[in-house]
């Protein structure tokens, strides 16, 4: 599954990703409150500078049951 997010932040460049491929910042994002799990799986960087991140991530809701077999 491919998909995009997009943010619009009012600083540089290089200080925003320099938090964001962060490891230790990703780690500390562990206890978000909507989510029962958030584990980073694996980061790394391509030569192209291009930075390929796998999370897993667990909601902490309850669904109904149409959406909850959605998804």
């Amino acid at each position: 599954m491919d998909f995009e997010i997009r943010h619009s932040f009012e600083t540089d460049v290089e200080t925003l990703s320099s938090v964001l491929l962060d490891e230790d910042y990703q780690h500390s994002l562990d206890d978000i409150a909507a989510l029962k799990e958030r584990k980073l799986l694996s980061q790394r960087e391509e030569a192209d500078g291009r930075v390929h991140r796998r999370v897993r991530c667990v909601l902490d809701i309850k669904l109904s049951g149409a959406a909850k077999r959605l998804l």
